[in-house]
């Protein structure tokens, strides 16, 4: 099993909830890659349209650990934070 959330989380109501529904329903092993904007650290940037939270590497690993995954993978680039997160244990 895998799970996309490409800029979901930043524009729901309850990412925490969500992040915990798509754990319920996952298999252990299956993966999910979440992918959000991240801004330069120094910069003061507002929120971009249809944003409702700004997520860092660790508020966004602290999400999903919290919901039964495992330390994830991360990478920066072209101003995304890319992380994928494995369902720890049995659902």
């Amino acid at each position: 099993q895998f799970v996309v959330l490409e800029g979901v989380l930043e524009e729901v109501a309850d990412p925490a909830g969500l992040v915990e529904k798509v754990s319920r329903v996952l298999a252990a092993g299956a993966v999910v890659y979440a992918s959000v904007a991240a801004p330069e650290p120094e910069k003061e940037e507002p929120l971009g349209e249809g944003q409702l939270y700004r997520f860092g590497e660790e508020g966004l690993r602290k999400l999903f650990m919290q919901s039964g995954f495992a330390e994830p993978d991360a990478r920066h680039d072209s101003g995304r934070l890319r992380m994928w997160f494995r369902r720890k244990g049995a659902k």
